[in-house]
């Protein structure tokens, strides 16, 4: 059974690296509240989003300039898509999916790789709690997808973006339900019954993580050898290609946006070039 850790309280007498920790005199301490599990893994209760390069990120254009569009990213900063970085028209309200590039240390964020999310919703997330959303290779995630049979993209700001296929009304109301009791172990179990009780479905968990197993306890999921992405694999919809006529591709990838737990919906607008996905 893992115990709660408050800010500055040691959780290891050896340097660990581990997101949300800090090491001082060859010790590993909490830099957050949370859950510190029997295996030594730190589960973030609450905090906010800190923007880090090479994060992968969902957010809402705010603003158009002549330069580029001011980005609003679940932050108390926004970020900057600059008209050089991208060869894309955005627009006020549009949602779109990019990388961090530069966050410097007054917090101006560049955006890079930018492209536009459509025919969907977002929903906001607890971003310390993203690991949870994903698990275990993929597990979590790839699981609600495959019951909901709806397509979900990810961002490490803690903004999820799904589409209007499927039963999106159940995968938002699961990822609410793993925002809820990430902190409570036995969470993989819990969801996978429940997902199979409302759908009916005979849900099979990825290798990796079968029931009882747990999903990523913390540390940011990410770009290691051999781990998968945590989107599809296949070209996701929601996205348009420019060369496609504006076509719409199989199935693809969020909640509530600034209002809330609200989903907040967004519709068309000017087609987006796909681009492939990138890990966190």
């Amino acid at each position: 059974m893992g115990r709660i850790v408050v800010p500055g309280e040691m959780i290891s007498d050896k340097p660990e690296r581990q997101a949300y920790t800090y090491v001082e005199n060859n010790q590993t301490y909490s830099s957050v509240t949370g859950l510190l599990g029997e295996d030594g893994r730190l589960v973030p209760l609450a905090g906010p989003y800190d923007p880090m390069v090479e994060d992968f990120i969902v957010g809402i254009v705010i603003d158009v300039k002549f330069a580029g569009y001011v980005t609003e990213i679940n932050s108390p900063y926004t970020g900057f898509i600059s008209s050089r970085e991208s060869h894309d028209k955005f627009e006020l309200g549009d949602v779109v999916y990019c990388r961090i590039m530069n966050a410097d240390e007054v917090k101006n964020i560049d955006l890079t790789e930018a492209r536009k999310l459509v025919d969907g919703r977002v929903i906001r997330f607890s971003a310390v709690k993203i690991p949870r959303l994903i698990g275990k290779r993929n597990s979590m995630i790839n699981m609600i997808r495959n019951a909901c049979d709806t397509d979900i993209v990810i961002g490490r700001n803690g903004y999820v973006w799904l589409s209007d296929r499927g039963n999106s009304s159940l995968a938002i109301e699961t990822i609410l339900k793993i925002e809820h009791e990430a902190h409570i172990s036995g969470l993989t179990d819990r969801i996978h019954a429940y997902l199979e009780e409302k759908t009916g479905k005979k849900l099979q968990i990825d290798q990796g993580d079968a029931p009882g197993a747990q999903g990523a306890e913390g540390g940011a999921p990410t770009g290691e050898a051999g781990s998968p992405s945590p989107y599809p694999q296949r070209r996701p919809g929601g996205f348009r290609d420019r060369g496609s006529g504006g076509g719409r591709y199989g199935s693809g990838p969020r909640q509530g946006g600034p209002g809330g737990d609200r989903p907040r919906r967004f519709g068309g607008g000017r087609e987006g070039m796909a681009r492939k996905e990138g890990e966190f």
